[in-house]
């Protein structure tokens, strides 16, 4: 198996990112909300760094990391393992 860095994956919210970006009082930190907020359907790395204020690479990988375990992002590489155990 090819491991893909983060910088290279693509990125969308779950229900429960949707749930927790929806509820104005979550307890979420504001990093995690203005990265949940930049994520619009499958998203570029790229494209959620800008949105959500250009931050340190480093750190976004790490918060987007935490963000999936969470359960609340889900990356591209981890839906195709989802729908090959399904198949």
């Amino acid at each position: 198996m090819v491991a893909i860095r983060t910088t290279e994956a693509v990125y969308w919210l779950t229900e429960a990112g949707q749930r927790a970006l929806a509820c104005g009082d979550s307890g979420l930190p504001v990093h995690y909300r203005r990265i949940l907020a930049a994520i619009h359907g499958p998203s570029e790395v790229g494209a959620i760094a800008a949105a959500a204020g250009g931050c340190d690479e480093r750190r976004l990988a790490a918060w987007l990391d935490e963000l999936d375990t969470l359960g609340f992002v889900q990356t591209a590489h981890a839906a195709a393992a989802c729908y090959l155990k399904a198949a």
